[in-house]
């Protein structure tokens, strides 16, 4: 094998680790902001005027809804290699799921 034809082989190899290597502060950002917005939402439904209207309006039902569906596919778009990434995302999905 030649230099050149070992050079591109190298150089595939890295590239393929680098699209594929673990980011797990980059995945723990995303939780942790979905958690914050989630705890928005959460304190959001404790007001007693606002879920009087969830209850009467079904559009405001469907926002609510709609919105921890959304916080719901962001998490589930994080690849979990870690345990630790597993675990929060893993927590911050049924505390969304405790929401609906």
């Amino acid at each position: 094998m030649d230099k050149t034809t070992a050079a591109v082989k190298s150089q595939a190899a890295f590239r393929g680790f680098c699209v594929r290597k673990p980011q797990p502060l980059k995945e723990l950002r995303v939780i942790m902001k979905t958690k914050a917005e989630a705890a928005e939402m959460r304190r959001r439904l404790i007001d007693c005027h606002l879920v009087d209207l969830i209850r009467r309006d079904e559009e405001e039902q469907l926002k609510i809804t709609e919105c921890i569906m959304s916080l719901l596919l962001r998490l589930d778009a994080i690849q979990g290699v870690n345990s630790f990434v597993r675990e929060s995302r893993k927590a911050v999905t049924c505390e969304l799921v405790n929401l609906q």
